[in-house]
């Protein structure tokens, strides 16, 4: 009886049946997997919706412009994400902040260096699976004292391309790029030519960053990119100066009545609106590139493929 039972597996009906009950449980398979991925998608789609309105700050460590700033959006957002190049001024951020922020607001620090591409990508996919970045502060920079290729590559990438990057892959509703009054006197580098000088190369930096910021806003990429100048501003950025030119630069501006704290320099970030904004009342101006018109829109055109490059493979 049993050879009867194997053998009758063989005839055609018997096929037929056993066919059609393998081509079931085949898709009854593919369909429990499509609908466990669908479920995944829909609950990170759920977790970015709960966690509500989420703003990135780069470059926020405690006494500097980008930390005035998320201290400012903690007030109107649901997630802040503070970011640092050290885990000390990322930690020391987040615990000043929560000092003073909304006791639902969630603060959470990050480790981001602008000049390490991996980094960036690393930091994009972490935050974007988590949250819908609703606005990102591009305010992280640097101004390095020191001379040679790699100096120019290091400044570079913190001040133009990181910021890219980055704006490419968090694909934030508003974008706001701290720019500076340092890119009105800006001069065109030639390709291959190291920097002599470290101020003008952090203004031909801070002049690149612009033009694409505003090369970026007049493609209208679905986000709405919006620069702001808040003049001169008493942050950690000129602690790389040597301490006498410091010194001398905070007397200067302060007797003049042109340098602003760090707080009412937030004030102005927060009011901008605009494709050029300036000072703490956020005044729209003209952008004056000067000197630096010639390849203009060669340059943003550039660094566009170079961060559409990257986005694309990662």
């Amino acid at each position: 009886h049993t050879c009867m039972r194997r053998l009758s597996l063989w005839r055609p009906r018997s096929l037929l049946a056993f066919l059609a009950w393998t081509i079931h449980l085949v898709v009854s398979h593919v369909r429990a997997y499509l609908a466990k991925r669908v479920a995944c998608a829909d609950d990170d789609e759920q977790r970015r919706q709960r966690h509500g309105k989420c703003v990135v700050v780069t470059g926020a460590s405690v006494g500097g412009l980008g930390f005035a700033i998320a201290s400012r959006l903690a007030f109107t957002a649901d997630v802040v994400i503070v970011t640092a190049p050290n885990e000390t001024d990322a930690l020391q951020a987040v615990a000043h902040m929560r000092k003073t922020a909304p006791k639902h607001v969630q603060v959470k620090p990050y480790l981001l260096d602008l000049a390490n591409i991996e980094g960036i990508i690393s930091f994009a996919r972490a935050v974007t699976r988590d949250y819908r970045v609703t606005s990102l502060v591009n305010n992280a920079a640097s101004f390095c004292t020191e001379a040679g290729d790699e100096a120019d590559i290091y400044v570079r990438r913190v001040n133009e391309l990181g910021p890219l990057l980055l704006t490419a892959l968090v694909r934030a509703h508003r974008v706001l790029w701290i720019t500076s009054f340092t890119h009105r006197a800006a001069e065109v580098q030639k390709q291959g030519v190291t920097y002599t000088c470290a101020a003008r190369r952090y203004a031909d930096s801070k002049r690149r960053a612009l033009m694409c910021a505003l090369a970026l806003r007049a493609r209208d990429d679905g986000a709405v990119h919006v620069c702001h100048d808040p003049g001169a501003v008493d942050t950690r950025l000129t602690s790389e100066w040597p301490t006498a030119l410091r010194m001398v630069h905070r007397i200067a501006l302060r007797n003049l009545g042109l340098l602003v704290s760090a707080d009412s320099a937030a004030l102005g970030a927060g009011r901008a609106d605009g494709a050029y904004t300036f000072g703490t009342s956020a005044k729209p101006l003209p952008v004056n590139l000067q000197n630096a018109e010639v390849g203009a829109s060669e340059s943003a055109a550039e660094v566009i493929r170079w961060t559409t490059t990257y986005c694309g493979g990662a």
